[in-house]
């Protein structure tokens, strides 16, 4: 009864060991993994930063900057352009 009591509180500190050493395991990856997570997350915020995303779209989409003639307004139904809406502003003057 002794020896068998023994062999199982053995058996315990065992477990708990062999736990203890997978629980550092796993929190040691999760601080891996949040690692990762705040690295990307940098590189996503300075990826979208306004003059990265006009230098991808030059480069490699072969995207060019926009010129006051090309831009359309939208106003109700009618398309107008900035010529048109320059133009009107200067007959209302």
């Amino acid at each position: 009864m002794i020896l068998s009591t023994f062999f199982v509180l053995v058996f315990l500190k065992m477990e708990e060991r062999r736990l203890s050493y997978h629980l550092v395991k796993i929190q040691s990856e999760e601080k891996k993994l949040l690692e990762d997570k705040k690295a990307k997350s940098v590189r996503l915020a300075k990826a979208l930063r306004p003059q990265n995303l006009e230098k991808l779209a030059q480069n490699k989409l072969t995207f060019k900057k926009l010129e006051s003639h090309q831009i359309i307004y939208l106003s109700g139904t009618e398309f107008e352009t900035q010529a048109d809406i320059d133009q009107e502003y200067v007959v209302q003057k």
